[in-house]
């Protein structure tokens, strides 16, 4: 069962083993330029879990989406930027939308006002997302700019991530457990294998 929940660094070897599992031009959309596996890797070791917010979509404890936002700026930031990675089997039902409306629920109630999705032109995708999240897209040199203006946090952007955690913790458990119940039933010997008793 799939579900969104917050990552921290003990996800980070999820982290990468998803980015791994994205081909050339999944990386290329990402970063906007070529990027070696060791860069990316590096990357991902940089992520200040302080001060980012990263939310991954798990199935069967394996992360097949995820969502950053870095604010940036001063001391006490009131914008931020976001990046998106869902891998091409898990694309077109939700799942890239999903994770970025869940974090900017979190940017949100984090004081921030504005996020920033830059993005090449031809990422299409990111760009449909952006306009569902009422995000206004602007061409600017080869690049779109996508920029979400979010609401100061209110008692129902706090019950929102509130619930958000606690589907979180539903997820978890229930993933847990269908997965156990699957290696359970694969590790399990026949009823008529008389050589396992």
């Amino acid at each position: 069962m799939p579900f969104i929940r917050k990552l921290g660094p003990t996800d980070l070897n999820r982290l990468k083993d998803h980015f791994a599992r994205l081909d050339y031009n999944d990386r290329y959309l990402r970063f906007g330029h070529q990027i070696s596996d060791s860069a990316v890797n590096d990357y991902l070791e940089r992520i200040d879990w302080t001060q980012a917010i990263v939310l991954g979509q798990l199935e069967n404890g394996v992360l097949r989406g995820a969502v950053e936002i870095v604010p940036f700026g001063s001391s006490v930031p009131e914008k931020a930027e976001l990046a998106l990675t869902v891998e091409k089997p898990w694309r077109g039902a939700g799942v890239g939308r999903e994770l970025c409306r869940n974090a900017l629920i979190l940017a949100c109630n984090r004081g921030i006002h504005d996020v920033m999705m830059i993005c090449l032109a031809e990422n299409v995708p990111m760009q449909r997302i952006a306009r569902k999240l009422n995000g206004r897209v602007m061409r600017l040199d080869g690049e779109i700019e996508s920029r979400v203006i979010l609401p100061r946090p209110g008692p129902w952007s706090l019950l929102q991530e509130g619930l958000m955690g606690s589907a979180a913790i539903v997820g978890e458990v229930a993933d847990q457990w269908a997965t156990r119940q699957v290696s359970n039933e694969c590790g399990a010997p026949a009823a008529d294998d008389r050589s396992a008793a």
